[in-house]
């Protein structure tokens, strides 16, 4: 009989693009319908510092979908940067985590 271990599955990196704007975050990949179709949710600023002259700003944000899953967002944004965590919850108990590092994109 075979043991399998409890590690977690390795996922692969996938692009994505976040789009704040009045109080309302998207991301892009993850509203299509067979990547979760979590709709536009309202993000936050929970901290603004400066470290070595720049400015950090700390942001959270929750998109939700039609299945009662939520996606809860975790990150910070410095001098064109954007890095952090989301959560992949249901009923509110953690399904995935996806760590994110990004840049912004030019227009």
């Amino acid at each position: 009989m075979e043991h399998q271990s409890d590690r977690k599955k390795t996922l692969e990196p996938f692009e994505e693009e976040l789009s704040f704007r009045s109080n309302r975050m998207t991301a892009k990949h993850m509203r299509m319908s067979d990547s979760g179709g979590f709709q536009t949710g309202e993000y936050a600023i929970s901290n603004k510092e400066e470290v070595m002259d720049e400015i950090v700003y700390h942001f959270e944000a929750i998109n939700k979908n039609a299945k009662g899953m939520s996606l809860k967002w975790e990150g910070k944004v410095f001098g064109g940067h954007i890095e952090g965590i989301a959560i992949v919850s249901k009923n509110g108990k953690p399904k995935q985590e996806f760590a994110f590092t990004g840049s912004i994109k030019a227009k």
